[in-house]
């Protein structure tokens, strides 16, 4: 195999919840998530059944995934 071209870094592991979720219950969630810390172990453990090497999550913004959305209207020559 020959590597053409590597894109750029995109999100990985995203999780995302119905807009039907209570919005605290929501936050409760995310606050959970985002609040995992790899220095302990019981975190670590959950953290590394996402991926081996996995250290934790963010909070993502909708710009976020703009290089997505750039390479796919790259790729299938969409023009807006």
């Amino acid at each position: 195999l020959k590597i053409l071209k590597v894109s750029p870094e995109i999100p990985e592991f995203n999780i995302c919840m119905s807009a039907a979720i209570e919005p605290g219950l929501a936050r409760q969630i995310r606050d959970a998530l985002a609040g995992l810390d790899i220095q302990r172990p019981e975190d670590a453990k959950v953290l590394q059944a996402v991926e081996k090497d996995y250290t934790g999550f963010v909070e993502t913004r909708d710009e976020d995934y703009d290089g997505i959305r750039k390479m796919v209207r790259v790729l299938f020559g969409i023009t807006y």
